[in-house]
């Protein structure tokens, strides 16, 4: 098999292409920090988005941020977890 000599062309034209690329990823990498300093996505506000049908997040947030009393037992984990018997 003959190998073929086609040169590979460059990812970046330019410096400035570089630089710019890997500004873009450092802000992407960090939108959750900075949001998170931001103060403006709370949890009330995550929840508050959530419909009864998809789970009952409402009672939840009660029982995690305004209930000061203690618990039993706390269990958290995903549905496969929930459905497998702790009921």
């Amino acid at each position: 098999m003959n190998a073929d000599k086609t040169p590979v062309k460059e990812a970046f034209s330019s410096n400035l292409s570089v630089l710019s690329f890997i500004a873009f990823t450092i802000l992407l990498l960090s939108l959750p920090a900075l949001t998170q300093l931001s103060g403006r996505l709370t949890a009330r506000h995550l929840y508050s988005g959530v419909t009864s049908e998809a789970g009952d997040y409402q009672y939840l947030y009660k029982q995690i941020y305004e209930d000061r009393s203690d618990i039993d037992v706390l269990f958290v984990g995903g549905c496969q977890m929930w459905c497998g018997g702790i009921r």
